[in-house]
């Protein structure tokens, strides 16, 4: 009898925990974005997308790239390689950056592999290169991908494209 009770209890203990991370939903929502109006071709910029964090489980960041309008992913695995890097601002100071710009005495750029989202906000840094002038105006949304206890999510964030025009 105490057997049949045991076996019962960790049945329901693993339909619970199947009900929780099918049902569980992490979310990240975008608080503030940047829009460069004038780029040069051939110039590295920083855009910091200021992010929010909602969920109670603690989500491990592992690659974020940009998704255009016909479906094509901007990374830096890409062979256009306009995006070089894909870094976290731990003081979340970065909205638009030309490389040239930053003080070499900053050092407050993580790589974005394995980042433990410890607070609810957190800046999300692209870090690339205009190598064409259509290159980045069909942008419409970032792709997070992390995980959460061990699993696979990815978030889909809406944005408006970085770029207006190009000089």
């Amino acid at each position: 009898m105490k057997n049949r009770i045991n076996k019962f209890i960790i049945i329901l203990f693993c339909i619970f925990i199947f009900l929780l991370f099918s049902i569980y939903k992490h979310e990240f929502v975008l608080m503030s974005a940047p829009i460069l109006h004038k780029f040069e071709i051939d110039e590295n910029y920083y855009l910091g997308y200021f992010l929010e964090s909602k969920g109670f489980l603690t989500p491990v960041l592992k690659d974020a790239n940009f998704l255009k309008k016909d479906g094509t992913i901007l990374s830096k695995k890409s062979k256009d390689e306009y995006l070089i890097d894909v870094l976290i601002d731990t003081k979340n100071h970065t909205g638009i950056v030309r490389e040239n710009d930053i003080s070499k005495k900053i050092n407050n750029y993580i790589p974005i592999d394995n980042y433990v989202v410890k607070n609810k906000t957190l800046n999300l840094v692209f870090r690339f290169k205009i190598k064409k002038e259509e290159a980045f105006k069909d942008i419409e949304a970032i792709i997070l991908d992390y995980t959460i206890l061990g699993l696979k999510r990815r978030s889909i964030i809406k944005i408006e494209s970085p770029v207006v025009s190009v000089n």
